[in-house]
């Protein structure tokens, strides 16, 4: 394997918010009501933390070089070289290597080999980054970066990649999500120590609702039944989180007019979110001016 070395996080960032223009009426000098104004959505409540997200990828980084400057044990290494070959085989040999991946993972959970999986996973997330960056398009992908990252070279490639070769997803974010693959590959999605804790669950599925895969190429329209999956996500491991709220946006956006209307009104009668409820007025009136139902609440 090369040497996995400090890959910059890219600089553009996901899309920006956008705020939404309220109508002010004069009432009397110094006071101000507020009156609903139909409002196409331009943007959702996200709650990622960037600054978590990066220490997450430091961390991963100096495990990374950790795996580096010393020699991992044999059967961490066999279950690394078993890895790519699964990601590589076509699909009729995939239950084979998916076996064998397994039973490496027993035998290195037998011999408490917790810190060499979580160096070895840190070490192949360098090399599947070093291998997604140097990959120019129209070219083909890599073996290097198909044995790492699988399909999901490609889903990366073209959900969170412009035409003109710039990401939409820093290399942190990229590291959360391979993380992810790499966990439900070797099984171990079961264990505490590879499972999303509250706030790493908050922060991946609030960058797959901003940019979810496809998200260049798909229709809002055909987005949104993955959009509300992750809104749902959020709003279980964060009970703060505005989900009808979120919810509404997503389905006035897809032009889902009474999934929208009941979603915003749900949110008006349970809000603790002062912030969202005059937004969420605006919403509302533009949901009510027609009645095109497509998604369940």
């Amino acid at each position: 394997m090369a040497d996995p070395s400090p890959l910059p996080g890219i600089a553009r960032k996901p899309l920006s918010l956008q705020t939404t223009i309220i109508t002010m009426i004069v009432i009397a000098p110094g006071t101000f009501a507020v009156t609903a104004r139909p409002t196409t959505p331009q943007f959702l409540p996200v709650p990622l933390n960037q600054g978590k997200l990066k220490q997450r990828f430091n961390k991963d980084l100096k495990l990374a070089r950790q795996a580096q400057a010393k020699s991992l044990p044999t059967n961490i290494r066999a279950l690394g070289e078993e890895i790519r070959r699964f990601n590589y085989s076509p699909p009729q040999q995939k239950r084979a290597h998916l076996d064998a991946i397994e039973a490496l993972v027993q035998d290195a959970l037998l011999k408490k080999r917790i810190p060499e999986l979580l160096q070895l996973r840190a070490l192949q997330s360098q090399l599947f980054l070093q291998a997604l960056h140097k990959w120019q398009v129209p070219q083909e992908p890599s073996v290097e970066l198909l044995e790492l990252g699988g399909k999901f070279s490609l889903v990366a490639q073209q959900s969170w990649r412009t035409a003109e070769g710039k990401w939409l997803a820093t290399d942190a974010q990229l590291t959360s999500l391979f993380h992810e693959q790499w966990a439900r590959t070797t099984g171990l999605r079961t264990r505490k120590t590879f499972q999303l804790s509250p706030q790493e669950a908050i922060d991946h599925y609030s960058f797959l609702l901003q940019l979810p895969p496809g998200f260049l190429s798909t229709l809002q329209v055909e987005l949104a039944p993955l959009r509300l999956s992750y809104i749902d996500q959020i709003g279980k491991n964060d009970p703060r989180y505005p989900r009808l709220f979120a919810r509404g946006i997503v389905l006035l956006q897809a032009n889902d007019t009474i999934g929208a209307t009941n979603a915003l009104e749900a949110y008006l009668k349970t809000s603790d979110h002062p912030d969202y409820e005059i937004l969420a007025m605006n919403f509302l009136t533009s949901a009510k001016n027609s009645s095109q139902g497509r998604f369940a609440l």
